[in-house]
């Protein structure tokens, strides 16, 4: 295979991190084309050695092209912990690519990257220490809970359920997380075609899937998975298929 990608949770840091990851591209090849589609997360990612970078939550597709031989290795933060883990509100990251040490600070980016690239029981330790002081806004862990649950809820009962205004809700949510509640349902969507459709071995079809994931129909599905991903729903699935 061109690339191989692995992921792995760092389970004492769960409330706050998704997994560790490392994805690695053949050097007999001619590089890799990676198509990274947003899941409203935040990344520490650090390529080849590099000091590493925070990759902010996007709304757009990205396709970096690896070098043949590149070895990337990576720290998801959840969606709600964005603004926790950083220490700065998360709208500032939203679509952007900052160096580590300009978020964290030389000493403390320095220990991260060495923990990503080094992994093991230490490293793992390390980074738990170091993510224990992150504290979570309840109200907006809370919404993005519901909104990752049921991408098809209204916003304005969603906010009626954390005890917000739909002012406040965008505006808690914005700067725990970097994305408004709509684009976060519309990531959730996407998202959980996708575990559907790749999950279901081609069983049901996109009509199927498009209505289990919470669309109005075919057509709403493939507008925002084309907006999303810059592809079609059944080429993007083709593409992951065969990854």
């Amino acid at each position: 295979m061109t690339s191989v990608y692995r992921e792995w949770p760092l389970r004492e840091a769960g409330r706050v991190i998704d997994c560790r990851w490392e994805q690695r591209v053949d050097a007999r090849r001619g590089g890799y084309v990676q198509r990274v589609l947003p899941d409203g997360c935040a990344d520490v990612v650090v390529l080849d050695g590099d000091r590493g970078v925070v990759v902010g939550p996007t709304s757009v597709v990205a396709l970096p092209r690896l070098a043949p031989g590149s070895i990337v290795v990576g720290l998801r933060v959840r969606t709600e912990a964005i603004r926790a883990v950083f220490g700065l509100p998360a709208i500032v990251l939203r679509d952007q690519s900052v160096a580590l040490d300009e978020v964290l600070g030389s000493a403390v980016a320095r220990r991260v990257a060495a923990a990503l690239l080094e992994p093991g029981a230490a490293a793992d330790a390390w980074l738990v220490g170091w993510l224990s002081g992150a504290r979570l806004d309840r109200r907006a862990a809370a919404a993005v809970g519901r909104l990752r649950e049921s991408p098809a809820a209204d916003v304005a009962s969603v906010a009626q359920q954390v005890g917000l205004s739909c002012r406040q809700l965008r505006r808690v949510v914005e700067h725990e997380t970097g994305l408004g509640p709509k684009t976060l349902q519309r990531i959730g969507r996407m998202q959980r075609f996708l575990r559907l459709a790749e999950g279901a071995a081609g069983a049901t079809g996109l009509a199927g899937w498009a209505a289990m994931a919470g669309y109005a129909d075919q057509a709403h599905l493939s507008k925002d998975v084309h907006d999303l991903s810059g592809t079609t729903p059944a080429r993007l699935l083709a593409e992951r298929l065969a990854g």
